[in-house]
């Protein structure tokens, strides 16, 4: 899956999708949906093999890191001069590094059932030092919240118009029964889960992205 060809076909795609009204998202709605633990199953595609143990996608280009256990916890984070929330925070496992979301950024958007988009708020040139935010390298990162009380995230690395990696974790709640495509992916079957987890949430991962920027100024918390 090499972006110079899919990521255009799939913006065409999106782009026409975009153009439909929407209701603005609740971000209280958000809250109830999103916080709370998650665990689930994670692990990296990449075009090339990647140093270290890999499983090659026979159905597809690209190899996968081994899908291991992971987990994380969402909390609210408070304005510092208020009682208001101001946005979550992740603390993913088994990674140890903490994310933060703030409703205030311009890069960031809530959506009313769990689901968030981050991106660069600006693509910048190539002569301006932004991490992951110049034209020639950026990265989108998309939770996708399901009705089934299980969500995918994804951090996609686009560099030189290539998409170089992808990040994916497919979580449940922990007092639910373990996902099937978690089993699944910690038994090493990949086929199953193949198109769902890289093909799909790619592109509904650049619709969010198309979506935050052109309708960013009506996505006005109620």
């Amino acid at each position: 899956m090499y972006a110079s060809a899919s990521l255009t076909l799939l913006l065409l795609g999106a782009s026409g999708l975009a153009t439909a009204s929407m209701v603005a998202p609740s971000f209280d709605t958000f809250l109830q949906h999103g916080l709370g633990s998650w665990r689930g199953v994670g692990y990296t595609w990449t075009p090339e093999a990647p140093g270290g143990e890999s499983l090659p996608l026979a159905v597809a280009p690209g190899y996968i890191t081994v899908p291991a256990a992971c987990s994380a916890e969402v909390s609210e984070v408070m304005r510092s001069c208020g009682g208001a929330v101001q946005g979550v925070k992740e603390a993913r496992q088994p990674s140890g590094g903490e994310v933060s979301l703030n409703r205030q950024s311009e890069g960031t958007t809530f959506f009313s059932y769990g689901s968030w988009a981050e991106a660069p708020a600006a693509l910048v040139g190539a002569g301006v030092e932004e991490l992951m935010g110049a034209v020639n390298a950026f990265g989108i990162s998309v939770n996708i919240a399901h009705n089934d009380r299980t969500r995918r995230r994804l951090l996609c690395v686009i560099v030189a118009g290539q998409l170089v990696a992808c990040d994916v974790a497919i979580e449940g709640r922990p007092e639910d029964p373990v996902p099937e495509c978690v089993e699944t992916l910690l038994a090493r079957r990949l086929q199953v889960v193949l198109s769902l987890s890289i093909s799909i949430y790619l592109s509904l991962s650049i619709y969010i992205y198309i979506y935050r920027y052109r309708y960013r100024c009506r996505c006005r918390y109620r």
